[in-house]
């Protein structure tokens, strides 16, 4: 988190307050805090449990979709060793348990192995794994912690030959919180997310219960978010500078007796004219959507051009009939 805050340094991190509801507001969200505070946002991002996430949104229309979610519990067990990570066999970072065994995890990881810096020293450090689909987790999963470390031991002994005590040992449950990708995940959250750019645009979801996970999944996954949604405040952005521009073009069809009469205007106006259509075909570009966008024809008055009686018109330079003056205000 002190990371962040120096990275981060046009953000407030708000901590040690639970968060209520995201409800909509006139431009946006309003994010409600348990301590009365508010938030206002243009673009909510929810990186937490599929829970979570619909308890905020409070929509009855997505709870078909948030229902096809589903989470598992997993315990974990990390021991440190005093003895050389090099130990271990070289080309290895940890193994997989298969089902005609006597070990009781799923999995174990050599940590230190697999990622050098959680330790300084290169000493040893492992973790084991205990899933809820596991049949030893019915077991497993009312053991006190001492109770679940000697039984993570054991493992340890069986699979590595490892007699020697741990100088650390951490043991955490994750009680429903471990994401559990069933084959109509994915198709779930596609439906999610349709519904919500419907219902609450511009409120995303993020996170392992949802889009992977792994810790490099969630990592991308928050990269290509930000990368999203920056490029729709761009979008959004040019829109406005097109429409604003658009509002400048004033089209005369009738004045003065007919457009085939409207053939001067002055040079000032002309190199505005140049300069603000330079502008809008910049604008057009930069936003795809208002590519193709032409004036056409209306009736303004009064015109803000300096039209001279019809004597002094240059006929050399009659406007074809149907095409429209522009006048740009800048």
């Amino acid at each position: 988190m002190t990371g962040w805050k120096k990275k981060l340094d046009e953000a407030t991190i708000i901590k040690g307050v639970a968060t209520e509801a995201v409800v909509k507001a006139e431009d946006g969200y309003e994010v409600k805090m348990a301590d009365g505070r508010s938030v206002l946002a243009d673009y909510v991002i929810l990186a937490t449990p599929h829970e979570a996430a619909e308890s905020l949104l409070k929509e009855k229309a997505l709870e078909p979709e948030f229902g096809q979610l589903l989470n598992s519990s997993l315990i974990s067990v990390y021991f440190g060793f005093d003895l050389p990570d090099a130990q271990l066999p070289a080309d290895g970072t940890g193994f997989i348990v298969s089902q005609d065994t006597d070990l009781l995890c799923n999995a174990c990881t050599w940590t230190s192995r697999k990622w050098s810096h959680t330790s300084r020293n290169g000493n040893l450090l492992v973790r084991l794994f205990y899933k809820s689909s596991n049949p030893s987790y019915s077991r497993l999963k009312d053991l006190s912690e001492s109770e679940l470390a000697e039984a993570a031991l054991t493992d340890i002994q069986k699979s590595l030959g490892i007699d020697a005590k741990p100088v650390s040992i951490e043991v955490t449950g994750w009680k429903n919180l471990m994401p559990n990708y069933t084959m109509q995940h994915k198709t779930a959250v596609s439906a999610l997310e349709e519904k919500m750019a419907e219902l609450v645009p511009n409120i995303k979801l993020a996170g392992a219960s949802f889009y992977g996970v792994g810790i490099g999944a969630c990592i991308q996954n928050g990269k290509d978010l930000a990368m999203e949604i920056a490029a729709s405040i761009k979008v959004n952005e040019n829109r406005g500078v097109a429409k604003r521009l658009r509002s400048c073009f004033l089209f005369y069809e009738q004045l003065w007796g007919g457009y085939e009469q409207l053939s001067w205007f002055n040079e000032q106006v002309r190199m505005k004219y140049e300069r603000l259509q330079r502008i809008y075909e910049q604008a057009a570009h930069l936003c795809p959507s208002q590519r193709g966008i032409r004036p056409t024809r209306t009736t303004l008055c009064p015109t803000s051009l300096p039209i001279r009686p019809t004597s002094q018109i240059n006929k050399k330079t009659a406007i074809p009939k149907g095409t429209a003056v522009i006048s740009i205000l800048i």
